[in-house]
């Protein structure tokens, strides 16, 4: 799954099996304008244990009509409204084989979504799809409900003859119902998976096929997006090819399909052979540049390996899905844009976590101890990249084959790739064992703090190298060891001297003919550190300038945005933002001279506007200026209004201007770009986002109404409704918001209820308790009780 915002929580205890699935098999018919649906699913079990009695299947309010044990029908069982428990008549034994059948209807809250037009989205499509992660298909089929049991499984779907569906598998056959104008579409999963992988969907879809020469590829894409979908997806073959040859194993299943949803509440789910995709996945060469879906759709192909094929056998391992499907659309970066990007993905994926640990505390990667999105997303993919560095390409390579091969359509666990790693390099060693690498990244948390120090003795001809790490100040955080890479230059004169750290004290003795210009420490950034580098600026000047590798010079530049502003910082960060030939470097450089509060800044960033051809870095120009909060800005930003066509340059110029204008003043220039169109709808949420920094400072009549009419406007992207209901909260004691969020409050987009149930937590209005709380009697959804239990007790005080 991606962008998906796990809460800071420890995960449950694995769940012991009592009964292995063998085989699902289901009947579905939904109701898409009722939200609801009439199924019949079939449970082909084995008991794990002799003198197997009983046994309990997962579904949430249900209707239970009948259920079958091996053909006889039986009334032997509890339901609470969560849990199946079925007595069963008498003992069976391991070598038995059950089918349960149960006969049922629900109208699901979770796990399966009804997409239709409503009164405030009128131009919604027919569409139904499913989201079974982490534990939710449970709420649409009786199922086991946890990762660690794999099987087969089959969907026959009936659905209206002009809808087309998508399921795991295969489509064995399509045949007429004997209900007038409905058709039934029969999906086939030949090949073992986890239940939460179970996959639903159906819509009015073009279908673009891939040219792929592995398996068929489909992509399924709006027909009024044709163009768009053709575009997006294009490389999705290219990327199966990448894999199969980087993992050295062929894409296993019998073919892969995507489809785009409206309102997905995801970035995409890796459902097995047929994920499903947000309609942000959509984007056009014209906008390439500064957005591409190919990370989300490269994310989620690489699932199908790492997490489907080979799946975590507990959520507190998460990590061997989400890290290395992370890293998979890191690998994409690096063969189809090249080895600079893919350095600067990966440095942007060490701002992700050390952001993370700072926001919310240091947690590892392995989720036993707080399940933690830019953990098991973007720390985790920048440490396989370090192992990677640790191990070498061959055996690293080789080490994720025999991973793949050995635990093929089965459940995993950090232990399983140590092993793997281990068996691997001791083919050609003996009694190797990388275990410390999981012990200290996977395990521990944080990441190490070096205080680093070098001179430089002209008489002996060597380089004194000093490394300290600080001793780590919790138990979490272990002592560090890692080899790091030094480059050592002078002149034409470049070195690359490999170090061991492994100890809070480190020193070194390196053999070089002259005083280097400078030292880079972890050269190429394959670890991540805090760094606190003891040298002069000379130095750091001469490793933004001389470098060769642009990683290198970023962060030269990031050190020295650290250091007091004068002349000559201003005059190497310019050079490099008019000059250099990487867009990362200039940008960097952009942001680097945010740090000086200087209206000469602002002027020589202006200069350097021109002399730009990448829509990022005057992106980063524009950030730049707002971030200084001057208002020799105001005017080069005004006139950008006016002269851009980018939509993504006006997106950041809007929200520049909200940090520049007095209060009084900005919001008027928001309000006029309210209904301005763009993609992924980047300008009206930067209109929202400032509108509330507005009514933050001061509630204002017109932010309100302006706010009001994007909430619960017509054909409103769900994000942008989310915002600026959120928004609304400065208002939430006044009735016409109140009432409309009570008027809404059974919105069928669940982020969207939470934000109107919150909006009335903060009504102050009491008569909104007892609705509140017979609605959370009905509700079935965490996020959706959670928010009603606290918008309750905020109005009871």
């Amino acid at each position: 799954i991606a962008l998906n915002l796990y809460s800071q929580s420890i995960p449950e205890p694995e769940r012991i099996r009592t009964y292995d699935v063998l085989h699902y098999d289901f009947f579905i018919s939904p109701d898409i304008l009722n939200k609801n649906i009439k199924g019949y699913g079939k449970i082909k079990l084995s008991p794990l244990n002799n003198g197997f009695n009983k046994f309990e299947i997962d579904a949430i309010s249900f209707n239970i009509n009948n259920i079958f044990i091996n053909g006889f029908e039986t009334k032997d069982f509890d339901y609470d409204g969560k849990k199946l428990n079925i007595n069963l008549n008498k003992d069976y034994n391991i070598s038995d084989t059950l089918l349960c059948e149960i006969n049922y209807s629900c109208s699901p809250q979770a796990g399966l979504y009804f997409i239709y037009p409503t009164e405030l989205n009128p131009d919604f499509p027919m569409q139904i799809w499913s989201q079974g992660q982490s534990e939710d298909n449970k709420h649409w089929i009786p199922i086991y409900d946890y990762p660690n049991d794999k099987s087969t499984s089959e969907i026959k779907v009936e659905l209206d003859e002009n809808l087309v569906s998508i399921s795991n598998g295969y489509l064995k056959e399509s045949y007429p119902s004997d209900n007038p104008g409905k058709r039934i579409d029969h999906w086939v999963m030949d090949k073992p998976h986890s239940s939460y992988l179970i996959m639903l969907g159906a819509g009015d879809y073009h279908i673009v096929k891939d040219n792929s020469q592995i398996v068929p590829v489909e992509s399924y894409v709006y027909k009024n997006r044709i163009n768009e979908g053709e575009y997006s997806f294009r490389n999705t073959g290219a990327m199966m090819e990448l894999f199969n040859e980087y993992f050295d194993y062929v894409y296993p299943w019998v073919n892969y399909k995507q489809v785009v949803v409206k309102d997905f509440i995801y970035g995409g789910m890796e459902n097995t052979t047929a994920t499903v995709l947000n309609e942000r996945s959509y984007y056009t060469p014209e906008i390439e540049n500064d957005y591409s879906s190919d990370g989300l759709i490269a994310h989620e192909l690489g699932h199908q390996w790492w997490g489907d094929l080979t799946t975590c056998r507990n959520w507190s391992e998460l990590w061997l899905n989400e890290s290395f499907a992370t890293f998979c659309n890191d690998i994409w970066t690096q063969k189809f844009h090249g080895e600079d990007e893919f350095d600067y993905e990966m440095l942007k994926n060490q701002d992700d976590a050390t952001r993370a640990q700072n926001r919310v505390g240091k947690f590892s990667i392995w989720a036993g101890n707080g399940s933690l999105t830019a953990n098991n997303y973007s720390k985790g993919s920048v440490i396989i990249n370090s192992m990677r560095k640790v191990l070498g390409d061959f055996y690293f390579k080789k080490s994720l084959n025999k991973f793949l091969k050995d635990n093929e359509y089965g459940i995993v666990e950090t232990q399983d790739l140590i092993n793997a790693v281990n068996e691997t390099v001791n083919e050609t060693s003996i009694g190797k064992d990388y275990k410390w690498m999981f012990d200290q990244w996977i395990w521990k948390a944080g990441y190490p703090e070096f205080d680093v120090s070098w001179n430089y003795d002209d008489e002996r001809k060597k380089i004194i190298y000093e490394v300290k790490q600080l001793k780590p100040a919790d138990t979490l955080t272990p002592v560090f060891k890692m080899p790091v890479d030094l480059l050592i230059s002078y002149d034409t004169l470049k070195f690359v001297q490999n170090i061991n750290i492994e100890g809070l004290e480190n020193k070194f003795e390196i053999d070089f003919p002259a005083k280097p210009e400078f030292i880079v420490f972890d050269h190429g950034n394959h670890f991540l550190e805090k760094l606190n580098y003891k040298r002069d600026r000379i130095e750091i000047y001469n490793q933004i300038i001389k470098s060769e590798k642009p990683i290198d010079r970023i962060m030269a530049i990031r050190e020295l945005k650290t250091y007091p502003y004068d002349n000559l910082i201003l005059e190497v960060l310019i050079n490099k933002l008019k000059t250099d030939e990487f867009w990362a470097v200039r940008y960097e450089a952009a942001l680097a001279l945010s740090e000086y509060k200087r209206d000469n800044v602002v002027k020589s960033l202006i200069d350097a506007y021109s002399f730009q051809n990448n829509s990022k870095v005057k992106r980063g120009i524009v950030d730049a200026i707002g971030i200084i909060k001057l208002s020799s800005g105001e005017s080069f930003l005004n006139q950008l209004l006016l002269s851009e066509k980018n939509e993504y340059i006006i997106s950041e110029v809007l929200k520049s201007l909200t940090k520049i204008l007095p209060d009084s003043k900005y919001p008027d220039i928001l309000i006029s770009y309210k209904d301005t169109e763009s993609h992924r709808h980047v300008i009206k949420l930067a209109v929202v986002q400032g509108l509330d920094s507005a009514a933050r400072i001061k509630p204002d009549e017109k932010i309100k109404n302006v706010l009001l009419d994007i909430a619960f406007g017509k054909n409103i992207d769900a994000r942008v409704r989310v915002e600026s209901v959120q928004a609304l909260v400065y208002f939430a004691k006044d009735d016409d918001v109140n009432q409309k969020a009570f008027q809404y409050i059974d919105w069928n987009y669940n982020p969207m209820k939470v934000a109107l149930i919150k909006l009335l937590g903060a009504s102050g209005n009491k008569k909104y308790i007892e609705p509140l709380k017979k609605m959370n009697e009905k509700t079935t959804v965490r996020s959706v009780n959670l928010a009603i239990i606290g918008a309750v007790k905020n109005l009871e005080k």
